[in-house]
């Protein structure tokens, strides 16, 4: 499931710089990359489950370039800076490109709908920003 966000979630950003005009197309695009990366080398290593069971297996990137755990204190505020992070992410070409939301629109479902399921899985969902809007779910 956490592979199949993953590619949905790179198609959604590829259709956003490739459908943007040019000044637009590289904020977009370089936001998105680098939050992306800053997101792995930051969040990831400071949640109880890098090194274990991590529902999105992102925790796979940051052992791939041998970030080391991080204080894990910081886990609920870097959890907010990406929850920013992917309102931006997904809403400025919805934003910027009305006349292809529905295509966007397309995408981003399935994404919410499998972001929705693995956050009621996650154990760290409660201490999650993201995670304690989503409903019951299992507690750390």
């Amino acid at each position: 499931m956490s592979i199949l966000e993953t590619v949905l979630i790179f198609v959604y950003m590829v259709l956003g710089v490739v459908l943007l005009k040019s000044n637009m197309r590289i904020v977009y695009g370089v936001f998105a990359v680098s939050g992306f990366f800053f997101l792995r080398i930051s969040l990831c290593p400071s949640c109880s489950l890098y090194e274990g069971n991590c529902t999105s297996r992102w925790n796979k990137i940051g052992k791939f370039l041998k970030i080391k755990e991080k204080d894990k204190a910081l886990f609920h505020s870097f959890t907010k800076v990406a929850t920013i992070y992917w309102i931006f992410v997904f809403m400025f070409p919805l934003i910027i490109i009305p006349a292809r939301e529905s295509l966007f629109l397309f995408i981003l479902l399935p994404i919410v709908i499998l972001q929705v399921i693995r956050c009621k899985k996650c154990p760290v969902r409660s201490r999650c920003f993201f995670g304690a809007f989503v409903g019951k779910g299992k507690r750390a």
